[in-house]
């Protein structure tokens, strides 16, 4: 499995989520002005799901050609109408997300190791911004066979 094969893997794993997200390949960082060029329909959340990649562990701790690829899902969605900024929806998401990518390996057989969970937090409140979404980031690096 490369990186292109594990990063479909995980697009259908949260499409599968009960709160059934768009999702979308992403390449690049989420800021308050790529969220303005958003068409949300305040009903689902949205996922940008991403893969940079990551260093290659030295050659004495790896069997294979090997990666430490960091992956992100970052979950958008409208801020509630009764809220500060916050989206139940996509704390709810990212909530899913985190706990279903934490035991998938995609293909055991070329990623030798779980998902290790970096971190879950919103990136940006829709509470003072003219766009009112709220945007949480689920990352997790896994060691994927790339060779």
């Amino acid at each position: 499995m490369n990186l292109t094969e594990h990063l479909e893997a995980c697009k259908s794993l949260i499409e599968q989520l009960p709160s059934q997200p768009k999702v979308e390949l992403f390449a690049g960082t989420l800021s308050i002005e790529s969220l303005e060029k958003l068409t949300l329909d305040g009903q689902k959340c949205y996922v940008y799901l991403g893969c940079p990649g990551g260093p290659i562990p030295p050659k004495k701790d790896r069997i294979n050609l090997e990666c430490e690829a960091v992956f992100g899902a970052f979950v958008v969605a409208k801020a509630d109408n009764d809220t500060k900024g916050l989206s139940r929806k996509a704390m709810s998401t990212a909530n899913e997300i985190a706990s279903a990518i934490d035991n998938f390996y995609g293909n055991p057989q070329t990623n030798p190791k779980l998902p290790e969970l970096q971190s879950i937090e919103e990136l940006f409140s829709g509470f003072g911004n003219k766009i009112s979404f709220s945007a949480w980031q689920v990352v997790w690096t896994q060691r994927i066979i790339i060779g």
